[in-house]
């Protein structure tokens, strides 16, 4: 995977090009790329390896390690059969942790790419080029999930603060009767509350359980901090 990810960065101009190009040689031909094991793995493993080329692939990390959405899943308690939604969905590593609990997923990404690439490793992920920001109506109008599990962008401090404050605020006003379970840095509702009752930022939330999981070494790069699963109740309804 190594020598692959050093081939691809040389002949492609950054990492999203050198993955689109990665999974089609993949589809294409897996058994002369010598990888014997799922599409989805071969993505995941080398979007890991092309990220240590020191190109970032935009803003955001556009994933999360399966280790750590096994646990979300696990902290939220789905169940087989539950629509899980991920709004910010990149590779889809949080849904994939839903389909291992037999779950059913979707998920939106603002990233044609990953979009691509996300078909091409898993179709049954059911991932939309969509805003889930900028198109909230949209969205409503043919989804109702039984839980939403979130990971927002954290190419900085600031960053995550905003995008998640919106994307909480915009969950909370679509599905205030879904679980929520969000992946944020240990301290993100203290530094960033703007409500004391709830310490939750621009909406009103109750916060049902704290799992901090630590540092997250994959997130060095981006974020130091240490990072926690938030179990959050909106008070909308």
């Amino acid at each position: 995977m190594k020598e692959l990810a050093r081939q691809l960065m040389d002949r492609n101009e950054d990492v999203a090009q050198a993955m689109v190009v990665g999974m089609t040689q993949f589809i294409q031909d897996e058994s002369h790329l010598g990888y014997d094991g799922s599409p989805f793995s071969f993505a995941y493993e080398l979007f890991l390896e092309l990220l240590k080329h020191g190109r970032k692939p935009g803003k955001g990390t556009y994933f999360t390690p399966m280790r750590v959405g096994k646990k979300l899943v696990e902290v939220l308690s789905v169940k087989p059969g539950e629509l899980v939604l991920d709004p910010c969905a990149g590779l889809g590593c949080l849904l994939m942790a839903v389909r291992s609990a037999k779950g059913r997923t979707i998920g939106f990404e603002v990233q044609p790419w990953l979009v691509k690439v996300s078909k091409m490793a898993r179709e049954d992920l059911h991932i939309f080029c969509r805003n889930f920001l900028r198109e909230p109506d949209g969205v409503k109008s043919y989804i109702m999930p039984d839980a939403v599990l979130i990971n927002p962008p954290l190419w900085s401090q600031q960053g995550c603060a905003d995008i998640a404050g919106r994307m909480l605020g915009r969950i909370a006003q679509l599905y205030p009767n879904a679980r929520l379970a969000a992946l944020l840095p240990s301290s993100y509702f203290v530094r960033a509350g703007r409500k004391k009752k709830t310490r939750s930022v621009a909406v009103d939330f109750d916060i049902e359980h704290c799992d901090e999981i630590g540092v997250i070494e994959e997130f060095d790069r981006w974020h130091k901090g240490r990072f926690s699963i938030f179990v959050l109740k909106s008070l909308l309804k």
